[in-house]
């Protein structure tokens, strides 16, 4: 109360103004979302962590007039023509002090249920992130139907996972509040440990979690678990990923984009499940299943997955013609039925129903993909790489199944590169530009496209994995510890024996953090 009157009466926040927060995940962050929220204005993540120039992009993209963060992290603020307020301010806690008594009423803040309450970013095939436009009743919508279908109590103890910069964390936070539940904030350094995840989970007593699907590749199945509820999210696995979890908690399969406000249908497993299904709508939202023509497909058969209902967001911030794209008219809208919107979203899914009604997910119409629970776009990483000064021309893909999936850039240097130069160049530039989880793993070096008979490039003829190149000089395994781990590596990433040198790295060899516990 004390912070959102604040807002209002000194930075002038109220309905659809939007207020960016850069902060570390802390007890405060969701005290600046609060009070942001209490004063009728909409937050929009700004994640301390990802490049300077990516935080740049989002703030003027947004019309920032107000960024709230903390001495923690004021170093990593990105320039812009804002205002910086710092939470842990002594001058504002001591002006916050003064407003003890103060009470902010909901008719006060003129807010109504189709005001923002955030603006995601998320990749963008453009080669910079958009910003989806969220609203208060599709997330309330989106509460109050995972409250019932995941059975939260006031005993409750929901995990806090997600990074704020993506949408699942309004799943969290909100899912736990609205019912009174305890919400519990994990480190950054127990989230890169399915380890000691696992030992954050017994000891917090946890009920409530939401996990990408690959962390379950690493838990010891004979681990034994708080957990109530498991929903995974975030990208395709197979069932037998979690089916030795079956018999000890229930677990749920949820889907939905940012663009229709986190969750839009979900699946509760069982051992008996022979596909692996996105379940069907929740509460207010509907689902259609199109052919190219927006016509309705019979069941079995395979066509893009359309959104509709409250949870819809209002569209892409300052993106007139991608909203126009991406949200059309509803071709089955009846204005006399409750169940029925006039707008539906365009997914780029490809899905089918099965014959118990439940959805089926096949696969993606565009280049889009999850990995480790990671929305990308491919089209923006190489859109990025082809603004290296040291490429001439590149293509990014996503190699392996479900949760084994990577990114790999293949990439023709300018013709004035000698040696591997261009190689730390990209690395370099990759870096300063993309989140680390938008980063290939591996980079390729092509001397010429291979094309196929229409001009395109051939895929199936690219260099393989297993072909690329190992910098450094090769210094072979001499002890039987370096020996084993020379051989486990060369499993994990594909590689032969004999060209991986006792001083690489795992990491600059194609290797992440899930990999690495392997």
């Amino acid at each position: 109360n004390q912070l959102a009157h604040y807002l209002r009466e000194v930075h002038l926040v109220g309905p659809d103004v939007l207020v960016g927060l850069c902060i570390e995940r802390s007890f405060d962050m969701f005290v600046a979302i609060l009070g942001i929220l209490k004063a009728g204005g909409a937050y929009v993540p700004l994640d301390p962590n990802y490049p300077t120039s990516r935080l740049e992009y989002m703030a003027s993209d947004a019309k920032l007039a107000l960024v709230m963060s903390s001495s923690s992290v004021a170093s990593r603020l990105p320039k812009g023509d804002y205002t910086s307020v710092l939470l842990d301010d002594a001058d504002l806690i001591s002006e916050l002090a003064l407003q003890s008594d103060i009470c902010i009423s909901d008719d006060q803040t003129g807010m109504m249920s189709d005001s923002l309450a955030y603006v995601i970013y998320t990749s963008g095939s453009t080669g910079q992130p958009k910003g989806v436009m969220l609203e208060h009743r599709g997330a309330v919508n989106m509460t109050l139907a995972q409250q019932q279908l995941f059975a939260v109590q006031l005993d409750s103890r929901v995990l806090q996972f997600a990074s704020m910069s993506f949408d699942a964390s309004v799943s969290e936070w909100m899912m736990a509040l609205l019912s009174g539940a305890s919400l519990h904030l994990v480190s950054d350094e127990v989230k890169a440990s399915p380890e000691l995840l696992l030992d954050y989970l017994q000891q917090e007593g946890i009920t409530h979690a939401t996990l990408p699907p690959a962390y379950f590749r690493h838990f010891d199945t004979k681990a034994q678990l708080p957990l109530q509820c498991l929903i995974l999210a975030g990208e395709d696995f197979e069932l037998d990923v979690v089916a030795p979890w079956l018999d000890k908690v229930h677990i749920f399969n949820a889907y939905g984009p940012s663009e229709g406000t986190v969750c839009a249908t979900v699946k509760a497993l069982h051992k008996e499940h022979k596909v692996l299904g996105i379940g069907h709508p929740i509460a207010n939202v509907q689902v259609y299943v199109l052919d190219e023509q927006q016509q309705l497909l019979p069941q079995g058969v395979a066509g893009e997955l359309y959104i509709g209902g409250v949870g819809l967001a209002r569209g892409y911030l300052n993106k007139p013609e991608l909203t126009a794209s991406k949200f059309i008219d509803n071709p089955f809208y009846d204005a006399s039925s409750t169940n029925s919107s006039p707008r539906l979203y365009r997914t780029g899914d490809i899905v089918r129903f099965l014959a118990d009604g439940n959805l089926a997910f096949i696969g993606r119409v565009d280049d889009q993909v999850n990995i480790r629970g990671f929305r990308i776009e491919l089209d923006e990483v190489t859109c990025r790489l082809n603004q290296c000064d040291s490429v001439h021309s590149a293509l990014v893909l996503a190699h392996g199944q479900s949760i084994e999936q990577q990114l790999v850039a293949y990439v023709k240097p300018q013709k004035t590169e000698t040696g591997n130069k261009w190689l730390l160049d990209i690395k370099t530039y990759l870096n300063e530009k993309l989140p680390n989880y938008m980063v290939p793993s591996v980079v390729l070096p092509v001397d010429e496209w291979p094309l196929t008979a229409n001009g395109k490039i051939d895929h199936n003829s690219l260099p393989t994995l297993e072909s690329r190149h190992l910098e450094g000089h090769y210094v072979p395994p001499e002890t039987d510890t370096q020996k084993v781990l020379v051989t486990i590596w060369a499993d994990l990433l594909k590689l032969d024996p004999s060209s991986i040198s006792i001083t690489a790295n795992f990491f600059e060899l194609g290797g992440h953090s899930l990999l690495s516990v392997r």
